[in-house]
């Protein structure tokens, strides 16, 4: 599937929220690999940005809870999960 048509349904959908769990600028480091990572385990990027270890974590956390929420409500309208 089409990136555009992957954004186009998550704006239909009111997912635009997830945008604000890993901000653009963190997408797009990990993306292009524009990023060092600090002897403390926090990541500089380009722009001068730093993230911590800890704020990476919970990004992370949420966004899983998130993917599993989205996936139990695409299979439950699909009648394949409880």
């Amino acid at each position: 599937m089409l990136l555009h048509v992957k954004l186009k349904f998550l704006d239909i959908h009111d997912f635009s929220f997830l945008a604000e769990v890993c901000p653009k600028e963190l997408r797009n480091a990990f993306a292009h690999q524009s990023f060092k990572i600090n002897a403390d385990g926090s990541i500089l990027l380009s722009n001068g940005r730093k993230v911590t270890q800890k704020e990476v974590c919970e990004k992370i956390v949420v966004v899983n809870e998130l993917t599993k929420r989205a996936f139990d409500i695409i299979g439950n309208e699909e009648g394949e999960a409880e």
